[in-house]
């Protein structure tokens, strides 16, 4: 049996209620038959927080799950993942394992969550703005650029309260351009 990730809406989510980023929607394809489980777990030592599936009998195909960060009680902030295991139905097969990553941050509001940078210098889309608001007390925060689970870049490392902001230019700071390719913009406390 085997599982994959074919899409997860966000790293990073935000259940503030300003309905953006407020939900993880990871969509999973089974290429055969099983019962799957899927636990809820502290990313640093995998300790269970909950269980969301419990042996759900699945067929092939893909797999929709959908957490809020507050169903069964409101998670701390930090780092977690879901934890999806695939029961193979033939004795002595290996079961299938996925694990999706995500953080969870209630203090966060993000005002755009898609954008496109083409820093080529013909003035369109060269310079990316990022901008995030931070609620509660004053909190240290980070902008980063990562490429999978690469920090290509640290833009901003400071103490805040309200809303921040800073650009990225597609250099890694000494004037050197990334490749093309997908980057994601990781805004969290620290």
């Amino acid at each position: 049996i085997a599982i994959k990730k074919v899409h997860q809406t966000t790293f990073m989510l935000t259940p503030n209620g300003d309905g953006l980023s407020d939900v993880l929607t990871t969509t999973f394809f089974q290429n055969e038959a099983s019962a799957v489980t899927i636990d809820l777990q502290k990313a640093s030592d995998h300790s269970l927080v909950r269980q969301l599936w419990n042996s759900l009998s699945t067929g092939r195909g893909n797999h929709v799950v959908v957490f809020d960060g507050r169903s069964g009680g409101v998670l701390a902030d930090g780092d977690y993942r879901l934890h999806i295991t695939a029961t193979d139905p033939i004795p002595g097969r290996p079961d299938a394992v996925l694990n999706v990553p995500f953080a969870l941050d209630t203090s966060l509001a993000f005002p755009s969550l898609k954008s496109y940078l083409s820093a080529n210098g013909d003035g369109r889309f060269d310079v990316l703005p990022i901008s995030a608001t931070a609620t509660g007390a004053a909190a240290p925060v980070e902008i980063r650029i990562l490429r999978g689970n690469v920090v290509m870049r640290t833009l901003y490392s400071n103490t805040v309260t309200g809303s921040f902001s800073t650009t990225f230019d597609g250099t890694n700071g000494a004037g050197t351009y990334y490749a093309d390719g997908q980057y994601m913009v990781s805004v969290r406390r620290i």
